[in-house]
């Protein structure tokens, strides 16, 4: 079994979530520190702007003042699944295609 084949799905899965964290840590302080936009907190205002008022009220009925927090984290846990997919995405595309090439 050669090592190129060892590189597993779910060691890319992993790979991916390693690298969207360092991305969100470092978005974070970026934001904290000057401003620049969050994409998590952008995406959880985007999700209530565009959300029917009846299902907003029924989610604020429901959760409460965590409401918007929970989205908030929902968009940050999105974030990371789809960090990971983009680890298969390029283990799967960019890595076998050079282990071919090469």
């Amino acid at each position: 079994m050669s090592e190129k084949s060892q590189y597993t799905s779910s060691k890319a899965f992993v790979a991916g979530l390693a690298s969207g964290s360092i991305a969100i840590g470092v978005a974070l302080l970026l934001r904290s520190f000057i401003g620049f936009p969050f994409i998590p907190e952008l995406a959880s205002q985007t999700l209530f702007s565009i959300t029917p008022g009846a299902i907003k009220s029924q989610a604020v009925e429901n959760f409460g003042p965590l409401a918007k927090y929970s989205a908030f984290i929902a968009s940050i846990v999105i974030n990371f699944v789809l960090y990971g997919i983009f680890g298969i995405i390029a283990k799967t595309f960019i890595i076998d295609l050079i282990g071919k090439v090469t």
